[in-house]
C-alpha cells in the first residue's frame, strides 16, 4: 500500500498519524509552492525565448557585419568601432581594450 506522509488517514512508521489541521496546512504549503514553481517555469520559458531571439539577431548581424560596415559612412564606422572597443589602453606597446558587454 502507498504511504503518503501528509495523508491524515495514514499511519506513520511510529504508528502516529497527523491531524486534519496539519494535513490542510501542509497541503496549502505544497499548493503554494507548486504555484510559485509554475510561475518560475513560465519566467524561465519566456527568458529562454527572449534569449534565443536575441541570439538569432546577433548571429544574423554578425554574418552581415562586414557588408554593413563597408557600406556605412565614415562617422557611422567610427561610432560603431567606438561602441565595440571601449576604454583602450596601451601597455608595453600593446593595445588592450575592454569590449562592450550586454546584460540581458
Amino acid at each position: 500500500m502507498f504511504y503518503c506522509r501528509f495523508d491524515p488517514n495514514a499511519d506513520s512508521d511510529a504508528g502516529r498519524g497527523i491531524t486534519q489541521e496539519l494535513y490542510e496546512e501542509k497541503l496549502q504549503e505544497l499548493k503554494h509552492e507548486q504555484l510559485k514553481l509554475g510561475i518560475e517555469i513560465d519566467l524561465y520559458t519566456k527568458a529562454e525565448k527572449d534569449y534565443l531571439l536575441t541570439l538569432s539577431t546577433v548571429l544574423s548581424l554578425a554574418k552581415r557585419a562586414k557588408i554593413i560596415f563597408e557600406s556605412s559612412e565614415i562617422h557611422e564606422k567610427r561610432a560603431f568601432l567606438n561602441y565595440l572597443i571601449q576604454n583602450p589602453t596601451l601597455n608595453e606597446k600593446k593595445l588592450f581594450f575592454n569590449s562592450f558587454s550586454v546584460l540581458f
